[in-house]
């Protein structure tokens, strides 16, 4: 069986419980905090930045935001395109 020692109480424990059951401190919750962090960034990061469409704006500034949004779409695409190439003749 797997034991490690509680930094707060001392007391040598299973190491696969999360919390101690001498003292109830919580063990790895900094880990899993700094990993919900970065989970968050990463997404953050995948997000493709497109151009904001708000309740508040007019019926006209929508209908050319989606516009721009599409030319967007089409952008990207053509990025995509032209790197799955670059990496095919690369590779």
């Amino acid at each position: 069986m797997n034991q490690r020692k509680c930094s707060e109480c001392g007391e040598w424990i299973d190491a696969q419980i999360e919390t101690c059951t001498n003292c109830n401190t919580v063990f790895y919750e900094s880990e899993k905090e700094e990993h919900k962090i970065n989970v968050e960034r990463a997404q953050r990061e995948m997000d493709i930045p497109m151009i904001a469409i708000h309740e508040s704006d007019s019926p006209i500034a929508k209908f050319f935001k989606r516009i721009v949004q599409f030319h967007q779409v089409v952008f990207y695409l053509i990025l995509y395109a032209i790197s799955y190439m670059a990496a095919a003749l690369a590779g």
